[in-house]
């Protein structure tokens, strides 16, 4: 029995949607304000998590100060100050860190002689997303985050109130990501045109 082989080429009926191409460059710390070591590292790990960007580096080229100074709307006349160094690069988030500080709470348990210690690192960031296409702002806003450790301090003992700061550092960076990622699934965002996937069938 002879074997006959079809090659069916075919376009799905489903289609692919593409995750929109992001650039997240590391945090620009105002002048004056203290860098605890928070970055934009577990932002750009969560937006990929997300599965609703796909993140791409930044172009060398490209003035993170001139981008934070770029004004609300713009026109399609102007031109460009800042063009992208990759093709495919269509939107850059820009973060300017506008206070850091680490602040100590106590408070009195009830009952006991004993008192809790809370150390809570705060850090605040203006977040602006750009369309690199005609340079518009496609969204604007603010995040407020923060890390915090709490230890038990005993009456009547030399104990010191003694944090992990990297664990503050990485609770606040975990919370910057985390809105982050929720700001941006409410920004008005394409995420690329519907592509169309082809399939191979074959038969005997």
């Amino acid at each position: 029995m002879k074997k006959y082989l079809l090659s069916i080429i075919a376009l799905c009926s489903k289609f692919a949607v593409a995750a929109a191409l992001i650039a997240v460059p590391d945090l620009v710390y105002e002048n004056g304000v203290t860098n605890y070591g928070i970055s934009n590292a577990d932002v750009r790990g969560a937006l990929i998590k997300s599965g609703k960007f796909k993140i791409i580096h930044t172009p060398k080229n490209f003035d993170v100060e001139a981008a934070l100074n770029a004004p609300e709307t713009t026109t399609t006349e102007s031109t460009p100050t800042t063009k992208p160094a990759i093709n495919n690069i269509k939107y850059i988030l820009v973060g300017q860190v506008v206070t850091a500080g680490v602040h100590d709470n106590y408070y009195t348990l009830p009952n006991t002689s004993n008192t809790t210690g809370t150390r809570t690192l705060t850090i605040s960031v203006n977040y602006k997303l750009l369309n690199l296409k005609d340079q518009s702002v496609v969204s604007s806003f603010n995040i407020s985050a923060s890390g915090s450790q709490t230890a038990i301090l005993r009456a009547n003992s030399n104990d010191k109130f003694q944090t992990n700061q990297g664990h503050l550092v990485k609770e606040a960076s975990q919370d910057l990501a985390t809105q982050v990622v929720q700001e941006l699934s409410q920004a008005d965002i394409s995420l690329g045109e519907y592509q169309q996937v082809k399939f191979q069938h074959y038969d005997e």
